[in-house]
């Protein structure tokens, strides 16, 4: 940890005649301007953060024959002037980037925050240490990763022990609004590793502050263990997605302004769409402009003139809101045309058509709502890269990410490319689509975000067809479409259907109305059985166990050969039986032993997946996973330039009659449909491509 006093040498030579300039990135807060600093000789009136930041950035020693200065946006940008704002504001990649250095500053001391600094910089040597371990197959020197001998319940490392005070002081750390700040993102991506986060009396590199990140999550089962109700990881999910990817932002940016090359939509949204979606904005349209900078010059190119006539601070309601209608709008059409690619439908949160207050159409997403869902067939796009000045003997792995363009990922729609127009209004988005069927019915939500409405019952009758031969082909579908697994290869090692049905409520349900159940006995009787303790004692087991009995009496048809002796069917030939199968019939009972292979159970994978949709089964059979607002007799449809299905409403008049248009519901996993199959079909003439507008 570098305190004040203690700072490293910086460079010693200037790059501009006049000197050379820093780059402050800070959180506004308050815009009154209720403290004073010196500026060019006279006071002059500014947000008490603005001050605290310049305050804290002063010790900083350059020693250059030549001034430096800071560039701070409250100051360097004339924020009585719309104009210039809109033109600064483009070039927020080009400041930051050619800063001498990036100074980030996340605020005072407060919460203990003291305790969090020789943390976090222990928990990064750990890091390191684990690295080393890894490369060389040898154990580390010194202690990192100790457990504490005091029976306390700490966290001993490097010598030190820290409690839950000193873990829930890191927590707050990233709790900090400084880590949900959209334009945060830009200025850290355009920092390095080796740039120095400010807080209160203590200083650590950006790099100490990642790798701590990564090895706190890495340790999430014990971390929350510890923390118990306070470690609220739904608090720090800005901190963490923003600390882990900035890496792949990076490698990205930097190979996007090489040239011309191909872009993917995969590639935009993760992880430069989805951190913004996770981040917040003071001015709305700023959820588009403040993320401008991380894209392709392409994107930023197509909104340039209407970012330079944002409107003043004078202007009234109705023209704010038309404008950020105008900017969403603006920019899912720049996605689309930069991609050649639909998938920025899927973007859209799911409660958007009663959320937004802006009109818009149902394929352009309301970047004020954020995104409700996990992201689809996102396995490989959690490469940690990092920059360690510290260490030159760990690979760092910033080669592993590809960013040519190339989409080795399946396709519904075959990779087909897709025509795709817009009406002059921009209101209307016509695509070629291939009806893939209707939804037969849906599950009840394993997370209901509105606990007031009711769930559907479960086992709705529609006409539904058995698509399935096996109750282990059934198992098999069901582990592929909780994980969104598209291809099954990692279905294929997973462990959760060999995981007991323990209890006939959930655990959590019977803990929470009975505190005189005794779980330990019933962990005990499952350790016996040869399964380890800690997997049913740890929270994301128990969220997972949670889901499971939601979806409990969800049914699907299985259809089996009829065994041998047994009445056969009406059917001629050979004698079929259709079974309905439950969820709940998937898993053995709490008296199966423990499966002889290594446990892969994937808890936060289904249970982030689960959130904000519902499991359910087509007309033809098939398990899905669709959007929570999905219902009964949906359209799915394959749309040419979308890696998913979509589900689709047509749109009525008054008396129920179709307009000839479409509304967006929402992507939809459909078990057996993932890898284009809908498009081969097309071609050998089983069905057929047809013109939609989706509205």
């Amino acid at each position: 940890m570098l305190h004040r006093n203690a700072l490293p040498n910086s460079p010693t030579f200037s790059r501009f005649s006049w000197g050379d300039y820093c780059a402050i990135s800070y959180v506004w807060g308050s815009s009154i301007r209720d403290s004073s600093i010196i500026l060019n000789g006279c006071a002059f009136f500014v947000p008490k953060s603005v001050e605290f930041v310049l305050q804290a950035a002063r010790p900083r020693k350059y020693e250059i024959e030549k001034p430096i200065w800071f560039w701070i946006d409250f100051l360097s940008i004339n924020q009585d002037d719309e104009l210039e704002k809109g033109e600064q504001i483009l070039r927020m990649r080009e400041i930051y980037q050619g800063a001498l250095d990036v100074v980030a500053n996340i605020g005072p001391e407060k919460e203990e925050s003291w305790r969090a600094g020789p943390f976090i910089q222990d928990l990064a040597q750990r890091w390191r240490a684990s690295q080393k371990v890894k490369e060389n197959k040898t154990k580390p020197e010194g202690e990192a990763g100790k457990e504490s001998d005091d029976n306390t319940g700490g966290l001993a490392y490097n010598g030190r022990t820290y409690g839950s005070q000193d873990l829930l002081a890191v927590f707050k750390v990233f709790m900090r609004p400084y880590w949900t700040r959209l334009w945060v993102i830009q200025e850290l991506a355009m920092a390095d590793d080796a740039s120095f986060i400010y807080c209160g009396n203590w200083i650590l590199s950006l790099v100490d502050l990642r790798m701590a990140m990564k090895l706190l999550h890495e340790d999430m089962v014990a971390t929350s263990m510890l923390l118990g109700d306070q470690a609220e990881w739904e608090k720090i999910i800005s901190a963490v997605g923003l600390l882990w990817y900035l890496g792949r932002l990076r490698s990205q940016m930097e190979a996007w302004q090489e040239g011309d090359q191909k872009v993917s939509y995969a590639q935009l949204r993760a992880p430069a769409l989805r951190l913004a979606q996770m981040a917040k904005a003071t001015l709305e349209y700023d959820n588009v402009i403040g993320m401008l900078g991380l894209l392709p010059n392409c994107i930023a190119k197509e909104m340039e003139d209407l970012v330079k006539r944002a409107p003043g601070k004078g202007c009234g309601k109705d023209e704010m809101d038309e404008y950020v209608r105008e900017v969403f709008i603006a920019f899912a059409v720049a996605i689309i045309r930069a991609t050649g690619e639909l998938d920025i439908i899927y973007a859209r949160h799911s409660s958007q058509d009663s959320a937004s207050k802006f009109p818009l159409p149902t394929w352009v997403p309301d970047w004020t709502l954020g995104y409700d869902r996990s992201d689809c067939d996102s396995a490989t796009e959690w490469e940690f890269l990092w920059e360690d000045p510290y260490s030159t003997d760990l690979d760092t792995g910033l080669s592993t990410v590809d960013t040519s363009g190339e989409d080795t990922v399946l396709r519904a729609d075959g990779g087909r490319t897709p025509k795709i127009e817009f009406n002059e209004e921009k209101t209307l988005l016509h695509v070629q689509a291939i009806r893939v069927g209707v939804i037969a019915s849906l599950a009840p939500e394993a997370f209901p975000s509105d606990p007031t409405l009711p769930s559907p019952l479960p086992n709705q009758r529609a006409l539904r067809i058995p698509y399935y031969t096996s109750v282990q082909a059934l198992r098999s579908a069901f582990l592929r479409t909780i994980l969104l697994d598209s291809q099954g290869s990692h279905a294929h090692l997973s462990t959760l259907v060999s995981l007991p049905w323990i209890t006939e409520r959930s655990l959590a349900e019977i803990q929470e109305e009975d505190p005189a159940f005794d779980f330990l006995a019933l962990v005990q009787k499952l350790k016996a059985q040869g399964w380890d303790e800690e997997i049913f004692a740890a929270s994301p087991f128990l969220l997972f166990d949670s889901c499971r009995h939601a979806l409990r009496d969800f049914g699907i048809l299985v259809q089996e050969d009829v065994p041998e002796g047994a009445v056969p069917s009406e059917s001629e030939g050979i004698a079929k039986a259709v079974f309905e199968i439950m969820i709940k019939d998937l898993f053995p009972e709490i008296g199966s032993p423990c499966p002889d292979r290594p446990p892969n159970h994937d808890f936060e994978v289904v249970v982030a997946n689960l959130a904000a949709r519902k499991l359910i089964t087509m007309e033809a059979g098939q398990l899905g996973l669709a959007p929570r607002i999905a219902r009964e007799r949906d359209q799915v449809w394959v749309v040419l330039g979308c890696r998913m299905p979509v589900i689709l409403r047509e749109e009525v008049d008054e008396m129920g009659s179709g307009v000839g248009s479409w509304k967006v519901v929402g992507e939809c996993f459909v078990d057996g449909l993932m890898d284009g199959q809908v498009v081969r079909d097309m071609n050998d003439g089983q069905c057929q491509l047809e013109e939609l507008s989706l509205c």
